[in-house]
């Protein structure tokens, strides 16, 4: 039966959506606005904790009118900044506003790298994904020194990384071709294999995917560092293999 108003039953939840889905729009909005109205007064500790919450809930990215004024107090809060701050700054950035925009933005990926650069003994692990993510957003291939760095950072974090942390460390450098120290490479296959649990199937398929893509020669072909990379590379080959032949089981 219809209701006293004339609007069929089945319409209310329609029209709830469509009110709940309005009435989110509008507070997006205002908040949005809120935070462009603050963001001269803000630090690096508040867009930290602010910007993942915003990126999180903004729909569409930011246009590049909206951007540019955060992408100014970034680069100027940079040279003060922690480098867990950084990361999680930087990572929001591309996640909030169209990539090229941020690219075409030559110093501050220049104020980001070096930053991080001073400040690099201070990334835990999930700076480090977060940051080899951000790398391969922006299409950067950081400078020699810079990753020698962060290979070292590495060599300290892998054993603290979780299977989310590996599988992102490993795909954001591959996308930029930023091969690993054979000694850091051959200590995330030790962690892989002594906690052969902490990855999902899928997840072993994205890394070894990585892996090849990171080591691919001109050509096509893969030549990867190490024996003991490539016996591990090999192996999960095979399990892949093997489970898409019996489809269900487990690598």
């Amino acid at each position: 039966t219809a209701h006293s108003n004339g609007t069929p039953p089945g319409n209310d939840r329609h029209h709830s959506s469509s009110s709940s889905s309005s009435s989110s729009s509008v507070l997006i909005m205002v908040l949005l606005h809120a935070f462009q109205q603050q963001l001269p007064d803000l630090k690096m500790d508040h867009l930290a904790a602010l910007l993942p919450a915003l990126a999180a809930v903004t729909q569409t990215p930011w246009t590049a009118q909206a951007l540019l004024p955060l992408l100014l107090q970034v680069r100027l809060l940079m040279p003060a900044a922690a480098g867990p701050d950084v990361a999680a700054v930087a990572a929001a950035v591309v996640s909030l506003g169209a990539v090229a925009d941020i690219r075409s933005d030559c110093e501050w990926c220049d104020a980001y790298l070096h930053r991080l650069h001073a400040i690099m003994t201070t990334l835990g692990p999930s700076d480090l994904a977060s940051t080899a993510r951000t790398l391969s957003h922006l299409r950067v291939k950081p400078y020699k020194a810079w990753r020698y760095e962060f290979c070292t950072r590495l060599r300290v974090e892998v054993k603290n990384m979780n299977g989310q942390e590996v599988v992102a460390t490993l795909e954001g450098l591959a996308k930029v071709r930023l091969q690993l120290d054979p000694e850091v490479l051959h200590q995330f296959v030790l962690r892989i294999r002594k906690y052969p649990g902490f990855l999902t199937s899928e997840d072993m398929k994205r890394l070894v995917r990585a892996l090849n893509d990171m080591y691919r020669r001109p050509g096509g072909r893969t030549v990867l560092p190490g024996r003991t990379v490539q016996e591990f590379v090999d192996e999960v080959e095979r399990r892949i293999k093997f489970s898409s032949m019996h489809t269900g089981m487990p690598l």
